[in-house]
């Protein structure tokens, strides 16, 4: 599955690798990776499980755009069973971590060479979504926030090291041995994701706990509480926040809680407070995301962005 341009271009090359007996079991299909409905359409002559794969998509997908991409993703998952197999989250180290014992100290010249052609032919920054694992600063904390954007997304990763799935490469042949080991070397520290559905999600009532100034919405999937917070955490809707944990800890066993904070306004001490609360009382803690610069300001000054998991 491609855009038919680029399947028109592939279809022949691929085709000519494969025995003349066994082309009829191959096919071809157009679609938007992110239009549910097109890739529902293009599965619709296939059975059971199913292994989706990409390569080299998810580095011009914005935000959004890959976010759309899970969900249809774990839609699929959820209806047929499988595995979503892919490099693309961790693109960026395996080609750094290639690229280096080859270039040696034209390294960075050339990786810098090959960001700007690429986003020369395309109109958003390469590699900026959230599932993608930036090399550049804390590595760890990049890809902790990758597994986040997955599980908010009902998707769960496991990490396959490449250095144990690798085949005999015969292009290791045409450098020279020192760089051959490193590259070997490397790809030990390198891993391809094979993602899965989460558990049921199951929905948690929030109508009472609503106001004129707060709404959220909860779920559980998994053993993760995820929660999406709108308008204002403060003295009068804190003690709501607090209600809607204590419930679903009572009815379900979680071990963290992820929160979308892409529209909350504001949070007071009283909102903190639920936090540290929430953060105490589960053994992986609290992850935020999508935090605005009043909100961040405010984790700041109280010192709560040392104690709480901030997504970038």
């Amino acid at each position: 599955m491609d855009l038919p341009a680029a399947i028109a271009e592939a279809e022949p090359a691929i085709l000519s690798l494969i025995d003349e007996d066994k082309r009829s079991s191959v096919h071809f299909c157009g679609v938007d990776a992110t239009n549910g409905e097109s890739l529902k359409a293009a599965l619709k002559d296939a059975e059971g499980p199913v292994c989706i794969t990409t390569e080299g998509l998810l580095m011009y997908f914005t935000d959004s755009e890959v976010g759309a991409l899970c969900d249809n993703i774990r839609m699929i998952l959820k209806e047929r069973g499988g595995c979503w197999l892919t490099a693309d989250p961790e693109a960026g180290i395996q080609y750094i971590l290639t690229m280096q014992p080859i270039a040696g100290d034209r390294f960075m010249e050339i990786m810098m060479k090959s960001k700007t052609a690429a986003e020369d032919k395309s109109d958003v920054n390469v590699g900026g979504n959230s599932l993608n694992v930036s090399p550049m600063g804390d590595v760890a904390l990049n890809m902790k926030n990758a597994m986040m954007f997955l599980a908010r997304h009902g998707l769960k990763a496991e990490r396959m090291i490449l250095s144990e799935h690798m085949p005999e490469i015969n292009s290791l042949d045409k450098i020279n041995p020192e760089q051959a080991q490193a590259i070997k070397q490397n790809m030990q520290k390198c891993a391809y994701w094979k993602i899965t559905a989460m558990d049921t999600e199951t929905a948690v009532d929030t109508a009472d706990l609503k106001s004129e100034d707060f709404d959220m919405q909860a779920s559980v999937t998994g053993d993760t509480l995820i929660l999406s917070l709108k308008g204002r955490v403060d003295t009068l809707t804190a003690p709501n926040l607090l209600a809607l944990f204590e419930r679903v800890k009572a009815e379900h066993a979680f071990s963290d809680v992820l929160i979308d904070c892409g529209d909350l306004e504001y949070i007071s001490s009283a909102g903190l407070r639920v936090l540290l609360i929430m953060q105490k009382s589960c053994p992986n803690g609290v992850k935020l995301s999508g935090i605005n610069q009043v909100v961040r300001e405010i984790l700041e000054q109280t010192g709560f962005d040392a104690i709480l998991d901030i997504a970038e």
